[in-house]
């Protein structure tokens, strides 16, 4: 008797784990537009990365913080931002579900904007970050309305 509610018990956790796998997933694919302007966006906030991290690296050569752990700091979290939105890339490419790469990009632009907002980086590095934070607010902007739907 035991033995028959441990194998009910172990079958309706499967079923129920199944369930909620294909619903998280469904819910995730219903989120993922599939237009042109996602495509440009992502290109965008590439582009504009790599101006970002040329002016960055020069404003941080000429500050106080050059050769400090806080440069450091900063340089990794760019890293860590270019990996989230390559990894984002890959996905929307291959037609895959790409809302949690979409939150690590989101979470990675909000520890690169905290330094900038706490550091004087100089105009052309802010007004650089200023412009891939403009870009990934407008992706967050697409998915979330699309999410609405």
């Amino acid at each position: 008797m035991i033995d028959k509610i441990k194998k009910l018990i172990s079958i309706t956790l499967v079923v129920a784990a199944t369930s909620i796998g294909i619903t998280s997933e469904a819910q995730a694919q219903r989120i993922r537009p599939n237009d042109g302007r996602v495509e440009q966006i992502l290109t965008r906030i590439e582009t504009n990365t790599d101006t970002f991290q040329v002016s960055l690296d020069q404003a941080l050569d000429r500050s106080r913080l050059n050769g400090s752990n806080r440069e450091d700091e900063i340089n990794r979290y760019v890293r860590d931002f270019e990996r989230a939105t390559d990894r984002l890339q890959e996905r929307y490419d291959r037609n895959q579900s790409i809302a949690s790469d979409l939150q690590s990009v989101i979470n990675s632009a909000s520890r690169i904007d905290n330094f900038v907002q706490r550091r004087r980086l100089g105009q052309r590095a802010e007004r650089d970050w200023a412009t891939v934070r403009r870009n990934v607010n407008e992706l967050e902007r697409i998915y979330n309305n699309r999410g609405r739907r």
